[in-house]
């Protein structure tokens, strides 16, 4: 405290503007100078995940979903979201303690197509976890019927994330009805028709049976979409298909012992413009 400070009468206190200036170029320098935190890492982990969730509630917009890929100096590439916060980018420690805080608090991870979720595989691989897929407990596939073949094309890519997801307890697939129908060459050669595909079909087509790995799983919602409304008028049901395979899944994971609420929700397509 300053001389002139000292003899003010008790209760008073003043500060001259020169000390005030002083003070303030003081910490402009300091913060120009050094305005990074370094040792993060030496908190303790409790006081970490405070700040990891507050960083969570600052930054808790997320719109874009595309992927990039991030050079990291090594031999190969680490996939990024190009929605995840950029503090998923410091360091491999700070990635994983930040993934087990803001992954099982996502609302929903939604993966739009199969590149996708090979991406986000090969970015869960990244974090220096013992089991780096288990930060992900629900996941929405909105596109999961626009697949080819999986037992000709190398697999289904959806399926191969969500059998590594083992603490995966939410799981919500979209079918349009269209994608329940084959395509066959009728015997007297009358054109190309469309029938409805069998259970088996379905199943190992879109590779449904792999689900059954998925021991934590507790809901599965199936959603339909259906084309407009005259085009069904005919007493047809063109999910029937998909009614099947919930079926199917709700009695085999009763079978091993595991309770899960399969639900089947409709959706009319919009009409096209």
């Amino acid at each position: 405290m300053s001389e002139y400070a000292q003899n003010l009468p008790a209760g008073e206190l003043h500060v001259p503007t020169t000390e005030i200036q002083e003070l303030t170029d003081a910490f402009t320098t300091i913060t120009l100078l050094n305005p990074k935190f370094h040792n993060f890492l030496n908190l303790p982990r409790e006081l970490r995940n405070l700040i990891y969730e507050e960083y969570i509630k600052a930054e808790h917009l997320f719109y874009d979903w595309s992927w990039l890929t991030l050079e990291n100096g090594s031999e190969r590439s680490v996939f990024f979201p190009r929605w995840a916060p950029n503090i998923l980018g410091t360091s491999h420690q700070v990635r994983s303690e930040f993934a087990q805080t803001f992954f099982p608090r996502a609302g929903y991870i939604e993966i739009e197509s199969s590149h996708e979720a090979q991406f986000f595989a090969a970015f869960l691989d990244t974090l220096k976890l013992d089991k780096p897929f288990e930060v992900v407990r629900l996941l929405v596939l909105p596109h999961f019927d626009n697949i080819k073949d999986s037992s000709t094309h190398g697999g289904n890519a959806y399926m191969q994330l969500v059998m590594r997801c083992t603490a995966l307890q939410k799981l919500r697939i979209t079918f349009h009805a269209s994608a329940l129908r084959r395509r066959y060459l009728a015997k007297r050669q009358l054109g190309r028709c469309r029938f409805a595909m069998m259970l088996d079909e379905v199943l190992d087509f879109f590779q449904l049976r792999a689900t059954l790995y998925c021991t934590a799983l507790r809901c599965i919602e199936l959603e339909g979409i259906l084309p407009s409304e005259e085009r069904t008028s005919d007493g047809f049901d063109p999910l029937q298909p998909l009614r099947q395979a919930g079926s199917w899944m709700s009695s085999e994971f009763r079978k091993q012992g595991q309770e899960v609420k399969v639900t089947l929700v409709k959706r009319v397509a919009l009409p096209r413009v």
